[in-house]
């Protein structure tokens, strides 16, 4: 075999393990560019992951003013421009792709998933059944996250779809987070009970103070939900009991007249609000009106969209994110 055609079969050997690798390592991540301008030819980003190709990447109209395009990529950071018609616009940003926390790997430490039941003297005496993740490692005092799941669900559904545990030992392991608790109460029995905001805020704490050692001072305890979780999570916030330091609602809905006292309830609080809802969400009107009448609170709320509808698979983007904010928080 001559010398060339050594050389070629060597480096096309070598381009196909690349291929490969890349394929192997690479995560399918949604980059969404919205802009009021309407372009006539359309809309493309072009950066160092395409050799810098103005054609290979169009963007999709998914909806008035905004751009999506689902890219597969290895985790990293890479700089890009947008290209809109003929013109180029530098972002000043990079384009992140992040770790798949929520896939687990053999060499990730894995917290315990226990099966619980609490009473609650707030629902009639009823026991709230629910799993409690507790992280691998030292677990005295640790704050906790109580999360909420949507119409219709239950315990399982942050568990399975919304791969809670798997995304806690991995941002653990990676030092991405300090530990804390999450416990996943099954709700939907209770969800037209007086007490129910009681229930979430008080019941279920003080009990796993009591099993398990959980820290219940108002900074270190966090009540989220999702959908009709999310809108819990308002009512709760609206209570008049005080003793819960952070609040998360994913596509939560409130009633436009209750707006007004939400943003007097969180103005009067010393807490911190997460607002999370998807780009495609139909709930996404009711969101941008709780952030748009909160402009002078804003400091206490982060507001983030993300690409998607109302999914878990829309919601599970802005978890690690939210994770490493609410640790903070926790000890700061």
């Amino acid at each position: 075999m001559g010398t060339t055609m050594r050389n070629h079969l060597f480096f096309s050997v070598f381009l196909l393990c690349v291929s490969l690798l890349w394929s192997e390592n690479s995560i399918e991540q949604v980059f969404t560019y919205r802009t009021s301008a309407i372009p006539r030819e359309g809309v493309w980003i072009v950066g160092d992951f395409n050799a810098w190709s103005q054609v290979s990447h169009p963007l999709k109209n998914v909806s008035p003013g905004v751009w999506e395009i689902i890219l597969k990529l290895p985790p990293g950071e890479y700089r890009y421009l947008i290209r809109m018609d003929s013109r180029l616009e530098i972002m000043s940003d990079k384009l992140r792709v992040g770790e798949p926390w929520f896939i687990p790997t053999s060499a990730t430490p894995k917290g315990d998933l226990l099966d619980i039941r609490i009473p609650s003297p707030n629902l009639s005496g009823e026991y709230i059944e629910g799993f409690l993740y507790l992280p691998p490692g030292d677990r005295s005092f640790l704050p906790l996250l109580i999360l909420h799941h949507g119409n219709g669900g239950n315990k399982n559904d942050w568990v399975d779809n919304g791969c809670i545990p798997v995304i806690m030992d991995n941002l653990i392991h990676k030092g991405k987070i300090r530990p804390f608790a999450v416990f996943f109460p099954s709700m939907q029995a209770y969800r037209n009970y007086p007490g129910l905001s009681q229930a979430l805020a008080k019941d279920i704490p003080n009990w796993l103070h009591d099993a398990y050692g959980i820290n219940v001072s108002k900074k270190t305890l966090a009540l989220g939900g999702v959908s009709m979780g999310g809108s819990v999570v308002y009512q709760a916030l609206m209570d008049r009991q005080d003793v819960l330091g952070s609040y998360i609602s994913l596509a939560g809905w409130l009633p436009e007249l209750q707006i007004p006292f939400l943003i007097q309830a969180i103005s009067k609080k010393d807490i911190q609000v997460y607002i999370l809802c998807g780009s495609g969400d139909g709930l996404l009107k009711n969101s941008r009106a709780i952030w748009e009448q909160a402009q002078e609170i804003k400091e206490k709320i982060t507001y983030t969209e993300l690409a998607g509808g109302h999914t878990y698979e829309c919601w599970i983007k802005g978890i690690p994110d939210l994770f490493i904010s609410l640790s903070q928080s926790f000890y700061e």
